[in-house]
């Protein structure tokens, strides 16, 4: 029996559909958004949030940006203005960077396993320097180079291994002191989990389902409050955790000592 609920399953469906066909980021000529930066093909979007919807895909990354990202920030005394590296870690087609055109004084990066969306951003946003990963790291940037790092909604797409070494990873990229900020599914999600996974998870493990589609949206990571204090932030110093801070995805703040 699939570790699914029914309410997972059709999306699931349509998900491997889409990903089994992944779109030309040539094959469509991208529209001008308000922000006067090209928006991805609805091909593109769908993609990575799972509709077409060229409003939403803006204004959702519009409002990471600055309603969680900025303020998540400016609770402990930061501002992405006073960083001189940032990276996007699993920056998509860009939904969340491209906000970040007018942060002054920084190098802009963004890094992800899908080579179409990563052409596309290296056709589109040009004021950022883009490469691709691979599903396991090491990155190709050298050591202690970034101020800030976000991961939104990339650790809940691993199983835990492949996390631990992406943590470790992030930590070696990540300048001294530097900040990491990550999107995890918490009690939100959890609560759709089959009731075997529910009780795994409220008893603080690390969930994971279809770890055979590790590192696409048909993968889904859970994870706990408790986990996150006892487990993840394990190597950082645990500045916050928000529930619902990203939407429904849980927002933790990490910074390297």
């Amino acid at each position: 029996m699939s570790v699914l609920s029914a309410a997972w399953r059709p999306r699931a469906r349509r998900l491997e559909s889409r990903q089994s066909q992944p779109p030309d980021p040539a094959s469509a000529p991208s529209i001008v958004g308000e922000d006067g930066l090209p928006v991805p093909p609805p091909a593109l979007i769908d993609l990575v949030v799972g509709n077409r919807d060229v409003a939403i895909f803006v204004e959702a990354g519009r409002a990471v940006s600055h309603r969680c990202i900025v303020e998540g920030l400016a609770r402990h005394g930061f501002d992405l203005h006073q960083f001189r590296t940032i990276l996007d870690f699993g920056c998509g087609c860009g939904r969340v960077i491209r906000h970040w055109k007018d942060v002054s004084g920084s190098r802009l990066f963004g890094t992800d396993c899908n080579p179409i969306l990563i052409a596309w951003c290296r056709l589109h946003l040009t004021f950022a320097e883009f490469q691709v990963n691979a599903l396991a790291p090491p990155l190709s940037y050298e050591s202690d180079l970034f101020d800030f790092v976000f991961a939104g909604s990339v650790f809940t797409h691993m199983t835990e291994d492949l996390q631990f070494q992406w943590l470790a990873e992030l930590r070696r990229v990540l300048s001294k002191r530097g900040l990491l900020m990550i999107t995890v599914h918490g009690d939100t999600h959890a609560q759709h989990l089959p009731r075997r996974l529910a009780k795994k998870y409220t008893s603080g493990k690390h969930v994971v389902v279809r770890a055979d589609k590790v590192g696409t949206n048909l993968c889904g990571a859970y994870h706990p409050q408790r986990y996150i204090r006892e487990r993840l932030s394990a190597g950082f110093e645990l500045l916050e955790h928000i529930q619902n801070g990203w939407d429904t995805q849980d927002m933790v703040i990490l910074r390297k000592p």
